[in-house]
Parts: structure tokens; sequence; C-alpha cells
């Protein structure tokens, strides 16, 4: 999230020139990263039913 602000405000103070296309897809990046959640139980959650159905994901793989 940081990167992506510094990068937005850089473009913003005419300091870095981002082309349509990378400043559409940096908002949606920001977009994203604010919706994930601030906490790690919530995130992990969050992740193992997004990737449950995934025939070669296994948690434990990730020590989950």
């Amino acid at each position: 999230m940081t990167a992506a602000r510094l990068i937005e405000e850089e473009s913003k103070a005419g300091k870095l020139k981002l082309s349509k296309h990378e400043q559409d897809m940096l908002r949606r990046i920001i977009t994203d990263l604010s919706a994930l959640p601030d906490e790690q139980g919530k995130f992990v959650d969050q992740c193992l039913k997004a990737y449950k159905d995934i025939p070669m994901f296994n948690p434990r793989n990730y020590d989950l």
C-alpha cells in the first residue's frame, strides 16, 4: 500500500508520468489493497476460502 500511495503522490505532483492504463491500474490496486482485512486471521480465512477449490493448493504447505 505504501508503494502504491507513493507512486500515486509522485504522479499527482507531476514527477512521475503514468499512462492512462497505468493510472487506472494503480487506482484498482489501491482499491483492492484497501479492501483487504487488517487482521491477519481474517486475511488467512479469506484466502483459505478463495483457494479451497484449487486442486494443488494445500494450506499445510504454508503452515496454515
